[in-house]
């Protein structure tokens, strides 16, 4: 689609709190808000919208609801057991899943080569895919089978916590994410360069806008979210972000046509021909 601009609708921004949202749900990662009109389009104009600026309190942990499970199987039994919510080093995890699973499993760390090493007590066991701390563990996402009661990392360990925020909203938009293969309604990915405790204070420099199907915007939805779409833990931190819209008329271009198609509708320069004392032309 291209795009002209001249609508009757003025580029407008809206503040959102987290204090004022109408509703939310158990989190502030989950918020919504009712307006009683923010904008309503006709069929011919689309609606841009953006995150203008975000400040978004680094309040949620590298160990989290999200993937805090430890899940093993031993013959046909599988037993899941959940580490304390919390921020850990390499050495605190480790101390945390041997008190956790004492008499069970011994967890060592290689600060060197920067892998666990699990060992059960009595016998092989299977460590599930659907394990929460794989990635923290420096474990790829698959089941891993222990050789004579052992496993180590395959990958390396990663506490690093999060390297950015997805914002999303509850209008679809014409951009795509990996995830899904299809249009998203995920509005901006904002990148945590704070450590626990700070600030992410983000600005749209690039001016990155993205078009809506909606023609009508009265309730809007934020969810913030983590790298694998999974509501964070703010902890009922607040964060403010404001939102764009501009206004655009859309044209549909002409379906797709063949070279010779679109030369039949240039104009038809005359040919000219020069011969002896005389120029002539058809």
């Amino acid at each position: 689609m291209s795009y002209l601009l001249n609508t009757p609708f003025s580029s407008r921004e809206i503040y959102l709190n987290s204090d004022d949202a109408d509703r939310v749900h158990n989190d502030t990662s989950f918020c919504v808000f009712n307006f009683n009109n923010v904008a309503q389009v006709q069929d011919n104009i689309n609606i841009l919208l953006s995150v203008v600026d975000a400040q978004i309190p680094v309040s949620f942990t590298n160990v989290n609801t999200n993937n805090n499970t430890f899940v093993y199987k031993i013959g046909s039994t599988i037993t899941s057991v959940s580490l304390a919510v919390g921020n850990y080093t390499a050495n605190t995890l480790r101390d945390a899943l041997n008190t956790l699973l004492s008499g069970v499993f011994t967890f060592s760390y290689d600060s060197i080569k920067n892998k666990y090493t699990i060992t059960h007590a009595s016998g092989d066991f299977t460590l599930e895919s659907n394990t929460g701390l794989l990635r923290v563990l420096g474990f790829t996402i698959q089941n891993h089978i222990s050789n004579s009661s052992v496993i180590t990392s395959d990958s390396v360990v990663d506490l690093s916590g999060l390297g950015g925020i997805f914002i999303q909203t509850n209008y679809l938009t014409s951009s795509q994410d990996s995830k899904s293969k299809n249009y998203t309604s995920i509005l901006q990915k904002i990148p945590i360069n704070q450590q626990g405790n700070g600030v992410v204070f983000f600005t749209n420099k690039t001016g990155y806008k993205t078009q809506i199907f909606e023609k009508n915007i009265s309730e809007i939805h934020i969810k913030l979210l983590d790298e694998d779409q999974n509501l964070l833990n703010m902890q009922n931190a607040r964060w403010r972000i404001t939102l764009g819209l501009d206004f655009v008329y859309q044209e549909k271009l002409r379906s797709s046509e063949s070279r010779e198609d679109i030369l039949s509708r240039l104009p038809q320069r005359k040919k000219t021909f020069l011969t002896n004392k005389k120029i002539s032309t058809e």
